[in-house]
This record gives C-alpha cells, structure tokens and sequence, in this order.
C-alpha cells in the first residue's frame, strides 16, 4: 500500500547538510557552504539513515528551487510494498504420515513467501488439540489424531491463504481374526486366506492403503524372493521350490499387500499351497520301499510368516517394521484310516482329502513256513493233489483302497513252483499256492502305481 507523506524539512534537518543551507531561502538562492567536508559528512548521515534515494530527491528540488507549501520542501516517501499472499504450500513428505509418528524426519510445511503464519485446519478429519504447527511449519500429530485428511494452512499478513491437504494413517499391531476364504483345487493342496487386523488406534479402517508385507524367517535364505526346501524341513522328499514377496524399498506394487477399509489384506490375499503330486503318504509308512521314515504320520512342516507394515518416512533399509508373525502349516495326517491334508494360516484350516499314492505295509503270510505241496501220484490217470496254501494280508493307507484300485500281487525272484493271486474274498488278501519245490518264495503287494510296496519271505520246506 502506498502512502504519501509530505515533509517540511525543519532548519534542524537542513543543518544536517550544512549550516549555510535554510529551509526559508528563496528560490533559486544558492547557499555558502564554506566548508565542504562538514557539508559531505551530513550527506553521509543523512544517507545512512534515510538511503541515497531519500537524499538525491532531496538535493534534486533543492537544486530545482521546488518547495511546498508554507515554505517547506515537498517530499514523497518510498512506498511500502504490499505484503506478499501465499499461493503453494508444499511438503517434505509425499506418503501418509502415521500415528505415532514412525520415524524419519520430522514432517515440515513450507510456503512460496516469507513471513506467514500456519495452522491445522480439519479436512476429512478434525484436528485434535494435540495436533500442532510451528512457526517455522514442523507438524507433530498428537498420539489421538484422527486419521483421514487434514491440511496445512499458510496465511500471509492480509488473511490470504494457500492450504494443502495431507493423509494420516494408524498401523496395524496384531491379527482380530483370521478366515479361508477358498479352496486351491486343481492339483493343489492348500486355500487362500485373509486376515482382519487390528489398528494401532482401534479403529480398523484407518488400515486403508497401508502397506503389509512378508518375509518368512526359518528359510535358508530370508530376504531372497525364492527358496528350495529340503529335508529335514521339507520331509516329503525331493525339494519344495517356494515363491514368497520380498520386502521392498519402496512398497512397490505387486510385491505386497495393501489394507482395505476392512483391515483386510486387500489384493490377491495369501494363497498357501503345495503341489499333491509330490505327496506320498508311503514315505512315513515302514516297508520294503520305505525301509527308514524319517518319522511316522503327521507328516509335515511349519513356515514362520513375518509380517511386516511399512513406514516411508523412514531411511530405505529400515521402512518395514515386523509386527506379528503367522504360522503356515502343512500337514499330512490319518484320521482313523482316512488321510487328510490340513494346510493352516494362523490356526485355520482348509482340509483337503489325499490323493496320492496308497503306502502299503505290514505284508504278513500265514502260515511264514510250510511243507511243499505232495508231488502227484504215481498211478497212471491220478487225480493231482490240492496244492498248500499260504494266506497273506497287507495293510493300506487310506485304510480302505480309493474306488477302482486293487493291489498288484507279484513273486520277486524265484518262484519255486508258487503262484499267488488276489483274494476275490478281500480286497487287501491274496492266496499262494505252493509248489512241489523247497525254497524261500518272496511276495511283494504294490499300489498300483508300484511306488509304495511290502514283502514277505515264505519258507517253502
């Protein structure tokens, strides 16, 4: 705003440059200043307090004989410059900030001018009395914030103001509760989960768009994206090739989840699963093709899920911060002969029914020893003697043979004259005729794809 002010300049002023010099001289009059370092040395005062632009309009009506009315000499003083009006506010963080405050620096507003005055102003949420700005724009949240949106308002000297908005979030602290929400089928064992977390402030809503990650912890290699488990971790045999998320820098998309307003995972949700082909229930049977279990049933293994909520203002190496860790089951169980796999996130199940190769165990013949059968008559025309028999049973898991499958009966070695053959009587029996030759007859009974198996030895004497 500018303002005008006219002067008189009294003839204390104008002693200041020099005493020869009156305010009351007629125009055009030239003044006597017989000592010219007095006069240079009130210039110099008078620019030093007033500023050369004050004093040269002053010499200039001076020289020009101007004066004001009453006798005084007219002069206009600079004008003072509006106060500037903020028009940007901007921020040295991007993401939501969180409640408490997760770490990095301090959260700092910042306008295109000098001199405002800021303040928090509701959005879509209130500000809590604890919630404050500094002069200089720091922000601190109180720990009761409200989460939702609040804005940072800049406002110059003349009640103009610039404002920006900026997202406020909780974090999650544990698990409420943990559901299947489907099935893997197909050729796989295992389901897809979802849990409902718990906020830091209770409220599970202000979880949306948080980012929750995974690592898993007693993997041969932690950080890494895949691992391959063997024994004696991974008891099934062979080697379990396993994709996990990775934790990061940036909370990228595709490699983590993101809340829901539900406090649920969000995206694909956890799938955990395990191929069924590579179950076989034989390996924690005893038997001829399984002389050494590693141990008997439940058969399985437990990965350790950490998981991980992400806070970006912090140093990159150390945005994850672990909060809870899950288990993640795999097992294979009898249940009164029937075989399940259980596959369990944080205590919940999807059982699935097993399919795999059938073991087959505890093959007995009895009796173990026998006589050889009589050879036949010597009379011409003879009716041949019945042949001895051996029964033998094996045991099976699942206890009852799946539909359509019946157990393959063979001699290993050699026969001695016996044969066997199935017991049309018991799906889990078979019969062997013994021949007219001493010897020791091996039996063997497979599944039917022949990779689970059991044997016998009968004497034949």
């Amino acid at each position: 705003m500018t303002k005008a002010i006219r002067l008189r300049l009294s003839e204390r002023t104008m002693r200041r440059c020099g005493p020869a010099v009156s305010a009351a001289a007629p125009a055009g009059a030239r003044a006597s200043i017989p000592d010219r370092s007095r006069r240079s040395s009130a210039l110099l005062r008078l620019q030093r307090e007033y500023g050369n632009r004050y004093v040269g309009k002053l010499l200039q009506r001076m020289r020009d004989g101007a004066s004001a009315a009453g006798g005084g000499t007219a002069l206009q003083r600079q004008p003072v410059p509006p106060a500037a009006c903020p028009t940007v506010v901007s921020l040295n963080f991007s993401d939501p900030l969180h409640v408490p405050h997760c770490g990095g620096p301090a959260p700092r507003a910042t306008a295109d001018v000098r001199g405002v005055t800021w303040s928090l102003e509701p959005d879509t949420a209130r500000v809590d009395p604890g919630s404050r700005i500094t002069a200089n724009g720091t922000i601190t949240l109180a720990a009761t914030q409200p989460t939702g949106t609040i804005k940072a308002r800049a406002t110059g000297a003349g009640g103009c103001f610039a404002e920006l908005s900026f997202d406020i979030r909780s974090h999650p602290v544990g698990i409420a509760s943990t559901r299947l929400v489907s099935a893997a089928g197909g050729t796989q064992f295992g389901g897809t989960f979802d849990h409902i977390f718990d906020s830091a402030n209770g409220n599970v809503a202000s979880l949306d768009g948080v980012p929750v990650g995974e690592r898993f912890t007693n993997v041969p290699n932690p950080p890494a994206a895949v691992h391959a488990l063997v024994a004696p971790l991974f008891p099934f045999g062979g080697t379990f090739t396993f994709h996990t998320a990775t934790l990061t820098p940036t909370a990228a998309s595709g490699s983590n989840w993101f809340l829901t307003p539900a406090g649920g995972l969000g995206g694909t949700l956890d799938s955990v699963t395990i191929d069924q082909a590579g179950i076989n229930v034989g390996r924690f049977v005893q038997s001829a093709s399984n002389p050494s279990p590693p141990h008997g049933l439940p058969g399985g293994f437990t990965l350790f899920q950490s998981l991980h909520w992400f806070c970006p203002q912090r140093p990159a190496a150390n945005r994850w911060i672990a909060f809870i860790t899950v288990a993640h089951t795999r097992t294979l169980r009898n249940v009164g002969g029937v075989l399940e796999f259980a596959t369990a996130v944080n205590g919940v199940e999807q059982i699935d029914a097993y399919g795999g190769p059938t073991a087959v165990f505890n093959l007995n013949a009895k009796p173990a020893s026998t006589p050889r059968s009589r050879p036949a008559a010597a009379t011409p025309g003879a009716t041949l003697p019945s042949p001895r028999t051996v029964r033998l049973r094996a045991d099976t898991l699942p206890a009852n043979l799946p539909a359509g499958q019946a157990l393959a009966w063979s001699i290993v070695g050699a026969a001695h004259g016996c044969s066997v053959s199935p017991d049309p009587a018991d799906t889990h029996a078979a019969i062997l005729a013994i021949g007219r030759t001493a010897g020791t007859v091996t039996v063997q009974a497979a599944d039917p794809t022949g990779v689970n198996r059991a044997r016998v030895a009968v004497v034949v004497t």
